[in-house]
């Protein structure tokens, strides 16, 4: 392993929990414990799961939803740090978007097929991560997850 490398621990054979059906045997759910490497190697530290980055998400969701726009950036000028600064956390990390995807599934399936996307997922720096869904709007569904350092 290299050293900073966000690969903890070694993980023998029989210790993962049962792979769901990815389309390819690299792709893991990090945020619920999979591998993101494939086979029996590693395992990445996963981010946690929060209440308060699920609102902020869900909140950029809502308004992509609610104003008919699909972008980190809002229309009043401010992007995902500066939106989470406003409602009083500066731990802003990262931010992934999608738009149409039916299912959580479908949106982090095009995430990790970004490599942008799929980077904010994998990065060791992030700890805190939550995902929100609006229904509606021209694109039907909106998804955010964003990322934070705490």
């Amino acid at each position: 392993m290299a050293e900073g490398s966000c690969f903890q621990r070694p993980v023998k054979a029989g210790m993962l929990p049962r792979r769901p059906p990815a389309r390819s045997r690299a792709t893991r759910r990090r945020s619920t414990g999979w591998s993101t490497r494939p086979g029996p190697s590693t395992v990445a530290r996963p981010c946690t799961a929060t209440p308060v980055w699920t609102r902020r998400a869900r909140l950029h969701s809502q308004d992509m939803a609610a104003h008919g726009f699909y972008a980190h950036t809002a229309p009043n000028g401010k992007g995902p740090k500066e939106r989470m600064a406003a409602q009083g956390y500066d731990d802003a990390s990262a931010e992934n978007i999608d738009a149409w995807p039916a299912t959580p599934e479908n949106a982090f399936d095009a995430w990790m097929h970004s490599p942008g996307h799929r980077a904010n997922i994998l990065a060791c720096h992030s700890k805190a991560t939550g995902i929100g869904v609006a229904l509606g709007g021209k694109l039907r569904a909106y998804w955010t997850q964003d990322f934070g350092y705490k």
